[in-house]
């Protein structure tokens, strides 16, 4: 078991490292091709904690513009959602289905969150997580049994779409990006696969 000892003032604190094969890297087994999906989730997780707080909150005072933020930041992650629903159903790997059920419950949630139905926004957008996270299991397993070209795809939409959520105004990535994309990746994977048989040559 790997572990690292991280020290606090003068007492040392064991952190448990998780294992090779869930940090990916170098000898550390399969790579994951969609961190994208993690950062939806670490955002829905967020919007949840927001839609919590606003629960409590409009006990005392009801505070429309906040809600009107929850409810727009819900609906992008609804949004974003959807176009990695279609992008594996264009790749033909499995979880589309459900992140369409994670979609559908953000929508409702956006629906009640404009509605001041905080309780229930809240159980939708629980769903919405359980559903994104199952995704993500589902979605990682079957990307292991595709074909490189397949992965390659995965890694290259990935990349994009991280982009895009630091850039909120920039446009949907076009059909030449993601062929850019691939090139590079393409690239990338030729000269590794050249390092490590070039030893083996001598």
């Amino acid at each position: 078991t790997d572990a690292e000892l991280t020290f606090v003032g003068i007492r040392p604190v064991l952190r448990t490292l998780p294992p090779q094969s869930a940090r990916g890297g170098v000898g550390g087994g399969p790579r994951r091709e969609l961190i994208f999906l993690d950062e939806v989730i670490a955002r829905q997780r967020f919007n949840l904690n927001q839609t919590i707080r606003l629960e409590t909150r409009s006990k005392v005072k009801l505070d429309i513009a906040q809600v009107e933020k929850v409810a727009a930041f819900e609906n992008k992650l609804a949004t974003q959602t959807h176009d990695l629903a279609d992008f594996l159903i264009g790749l033909g790997v499995d979880g589309a289905a459900i992140l369409s059920q994670a979609e559908e419950a953000m929508l409702s949630a956006v629906d009640s969150l404009n509605g001041a139905k905080f309780p229930t926004a809240i159980n939708q957008e629980r769903d919405a997580l359980r559903f994104l996270m199952e995704a993500r299991d589902t979605v990682q397993m079957n990307l292991q049994k595709q074909a490189r070209a397949v992965r390659q795809a995965a890694r290259a939409f990935d990349r994009l779409q991280r982009q895009k959520l630091r850039k909120p105004n920039e446009k949907a990535e076009t059909l030449p990006q993601i062929a850019e994309e691939l090139a590079k990746l393409a690239e990338e994977e030729d000269e590794v696969a050249r390092t490590i048989a070039g030893p083996m040559k001598r």
